[in-house]
């Protein structure tokens, strides 16, 4: 089976979306002015084509089976959350100042939401302290080297392996793929995972999810962020680390320890979105050199 189909992306850049360093999975692999990823709908292994041009995006789907197109249109508007609302949310930027000169840098940026979520918890804890490229390269590295792969017209693709097969990995195997010494946290996340609620979280309110996430090894309280942003869309996660500490202080003179309240107060359910354009913001504008 093979179908092409169009959706609409207003106010989308699928690039920046992908490169931003989100942890809820690596990058999709480009090819030809497009990006390839392998996605399971109804169960299914599935071959996404996705190319942007202006205000749509083309896809193409290869499957070996048949595969309703809404499912799959379902999939990709969650995945790079094309229903979101930006408009509102630049409008939000432009009334809170100094936020509204993020918006330059970041326009078109939007959540990259996770596809597996097992795959972003791993991915989140392997991001922890490690950088973009580096865990990037080590979660390719494990899909490669202990999920499934599916063959398609573009080549070989592979699926990201269960807890059950992470679980029994020995620490050294899982360090010859790069993640270092989360390593060891990562085995035993997927030996608990079993035991945690993890499909429930969606449906649990933010700090009851929160402190869930926290009793996973190698889960401190950005990586918890990460996942319940990257893998749940709770908009009022607001990951903090050590540059959005120095961010945050430098635009609004918030302290550490009174940060996740003024997060609360000020930002609410946009703060996930504010983050991730303060982080882009950072990354670009070259703000980081000159705050301490």
């Amino acid at each position: 089976m093979q179908k092409d189909f169009k959706i609409k992306a207003k106010e989308f850049d699928l690039e920046a979306t992908m490169y931003s360093g989100q942890t809820s999975q690596p990058p999709w692999h480009p090819n030809g002015g497009g990006y390839n990823e392998l996605l399971t709908v109804n169960n299914k292994p599935s071959l996404i084509t996705i190319k942007q041009a202006d205000d749509k995006l083309h896809i193409t789907i290869e499957a070996h089976e048949k595969i309703p197109l809404y499912k799959v249109k379902e999939r990709i508007n969650h995945i790079f959350d094309l229903k979101f609302n930006i408009e509102e949310f630049y409008d939000f930027l432009y009334s809170h100042p100094p936020l509204d000169s993020v918006i330059d840098y970041s326009r078109g940026l939007r959540l990259f939401l996770a596809k597996d979520v097992f795959e972003c918890i791993i991915s989140s804890i392997a991001s922890a302290n490690c950088s973009i490229k580096r865990w990037t390269n080590a979660i390719n590295h494990i899909k490669r080297s202990w999920g499934r792969g599916y063959q398609f017209s573009k080549g070989i693709f592979y699926s990201f392996p269960t807890p059950t097969i992470l679980a029994g990995l020995d620490d050294n195997s899982l360090r010859s793929a790069g993640v270092g010494y989360r390593a060891s946290y990562i085995i035993r996340t997927s030996r608990m995972i079993s035991r945690i609620p993890i499909k429930d979280l969606k449906r649990m309110d933010y700090d009851r999810a929160f402190n869930i996430l926290l009793k996973l090894p190698g889960v401190g309280p950005k990586v918890a962020d990460c996942i319940l942003l990257y893998g749940f869309r709770k908009l009022e996660a607001f990951p903090v680390d050590v540059w959005i500490q120095r961010i945050m202080k430098h635009l609004f003179s918030v302290d550490d320890k009174k940060l996740r309240d003024f997060v609360k107060d000020e930002f609410n359910d946009y703060a996930g979105y504010v983050q991730l354009y303060l982080y882009n913001y950072a990354r670009k504008s070259g703000i980081l050199e000159g705050v301490q």
